[in-house]
């Protein structure tokens, strides 16, 4: 209840969620979706489980969420193609090996479930995207499976995830927060690869369904600092219009989660979702800092105060 308010306010109205711990506890996913219609904003449930059969049990369109092929970059656990920058002698950590993951990804495929794994670095993409390649090339599904985060990709591999249909769960505020001059980023892998994270504009040219996220609580759940973010990145290459980084928490995140018919745009016949800005966000001068004056879910009014 509490982070629905936190979404609410924030001008949310529907939220891409995992529930559980990333083995096999599902403790909370039966309690959350059979309570779904008591929050004042909807939630599209990803349940952060390994367990397939635990998945299928309960329904679940998806499993994953955050499911990690690796760490992070600011512990060295990302996994790199290269050495850190500031620790030539490591290169990170897969977390799991090849055989898991060929059988985990084969397996969900078959049973029809989208899969959403967690990879930072560019062997961790390149260790699932081998896996997701091999399942298209056998049996191609619209299941729109996803790679979170997708922070270091690179040309090939953006080409490779854009002809089999891969989505791409970004967080423009890790650019905003970690990319800049002498920041965490450059630090840890340097400048020249630095420039090669968050690649927005890349992943939009190929067509790629770009969709944002927050990853809370690593950074605020605020779209509106997110698509900021998006469109201020450090590396002008990479920046996107603001039309496209709206997209990216409105249809493209429909679009993900298979609700394209029905969110993600004002359109007759779809469902009555809106938030109701002070300023235009195609030309105010701070997205983040557009006052939120309303938000209606479902045709529902609810009068926010951003103060």
């Amino acid at each position: 209840q509490e982070a629905a308010k936190v979404a609410l306010k924030n001008g949310h109205t529907t939220v891409h969620t995992m529930i559980g711990n990333g083995y096999s506890d599902l403790k909370h996913y039966g309690l959350i979706r059979n309570h779904l219609q008591d929050f004042p904003v909807e939630f599209i449930l990803y349940p952060q489980i390994s367990d397939i059969d635990k998945a299928l049990e309960v329904g679940s369109p998806r499993i994953g969420g955050c499911l990690l092929a690796d760490g992070s970059f600011g512990s060295h656990t990302a996994a790199l193609t290269e050495p850190y920058h500031d620790r030539p002698d490591s290169y990170g950590v897969l977390y799991r090996t090849d055989l898991f993951w060929k059988k985990f990804i084969s397996r969900a495929h078959r049973k029809n479930l989208q899969i959403a794994v967690h990879c930072i670095g560019d062997a961790a993409i390149a260790q699932i995207l081998k896996f997701y390649e091999e399942v298209n090339q056998k049996d191609p599904k619209d299941l729109r499976h996803e790679i979170i985060h997708n922070e270091l990709a690179s040309e090939s591999m953006l080409d490779r995830m854009s002809r089999i249909s891969v989505s791409a769960v970004m967080q423009p505020m890790f650019d905003r927060l970690w990319a800049g001059e002498g920041c965490l980023y450059q630090k840890v892998l340097g400048k020249e690869r630095t420039l090669h994270t968050n690649r927005l504009a890349s992943v939009e040219q190929r067509k790629i369904l770009l969709c944002g996220g927050s990853d809370w609580y690593i950074t605020a759940m605020k779209a509106l600092q997110g698509i900021d973010a998006a469109v201020n990145l450090h590396n002008p290459l990479e920046r996107i219009s603001r039309y496209n980084a709206v997209r990216m928490y409105t249809s493209n995140a429909a679009h993900l989660s298979f609700d394209e018919n029905r969110l993600g745009t004002l359109t007759p016949g779809k469902q009555a979702d809106m938030v109701c800005l002070k300023e235009d966000i195609f030309n105010a001068d701070n997205i983040s800092n557009i006052e939120i004056k309303s938000v209606i879910k479902k045709g529902i009014l609810f009068q926010i105060s951003s103060n």
